[in-house]
């Protein structure tokens, strides 16, 4: 794979789903439901229902990969964000050492839109070098397709081993200390407000004003 400053590969989830995650990796839908897994779901219902009818070019539908970001903070997070509270959501950052697997596919954007491509990996990783210049913006729209071409993604058939994992993301120190209670491992796990469009300081000018 050629080096283009890919640090990583990324998968949104609640806080809850951590020490799941650890244990077994990160599985595809239909793994999770296969194997009766217990989890806190964070996404839309129709969304995913949506996914499980699109077909990957190995007539494999999306339920049966696990998806992951090329950019974490994109539209998904800006919505569970929302829904959710940044308290309880992490991104658990993958070695991108997994784009080099012949079995993955990439995407242009967003599976689940009619305008993304899904590639094969020896296709995608020809195209990573546009597909990081689509990511790595700070906001999106609609009109212009960067709200779809940010949600590029990488398809893993089945699972991604938990030996992928290199960090975990969160969106303040507080939520960092409270992760750490839920995973005793050596992953680090990092705040980093900007990911979680929060802002990396904060100044109280009265009880229920902040600056």
């Amino acid at each position: 794979m050629p080096n283009l400053g890919i640090r990583g590969l990324y998968y949104i989830t609640h806080i809850d789903n951590l020490p799941s995650i650890l244990r077994y990796g990160i599985l595809s839908h239909q793994l999770v439901e296969e194997r009766n897994i217990s989890y806190t779901p964070i996404y839309d219902t129709e969304i995913v229902t949506d996914r499980k009818s699109i077909l990957a070019p190995d007539s494999k539908s999306l339920w049966s990969f696990a998806n992951l970001y090329f950019q974490a903070r994109n539209p998904m997070l800006y919505r569970v964000i929302y829904e959710k509270s940044y308290k309880n959501i992490a991104v658990v950052e993958v070695k991108p050492d997994l784009l080099d697997r012949p079995d993955i596919f990439i995407t242009t954007g967003n599976a689940r839109a009619s305008d993304s491509e899904i590639l094969s990996q020896k296709v995608g990783v020809k195209r990573l070098r546009q597909i990081r210049k689509d990511v790595d913006v700070v906001w999106w729209k609609p009109e212009d397709g960067s709200k779809r071409k940010i949600m590029a993604e990488c398809l893993v058939p089945d699972l991604v081993p938990s030996n992928f994992i290199q960090a975990v993301y969160v969106a303040t120190h507080e939520v960092a200390e409270e992760a750490k209670k839920l995973l005793p491992s050596d992953i680090p796990i990092i705040p980093e407000p900007n990911t979680f469009f929060q802002p990396l300081w904060k100044k109280r000018l009265t009880p229920n004003l902040f600056l």
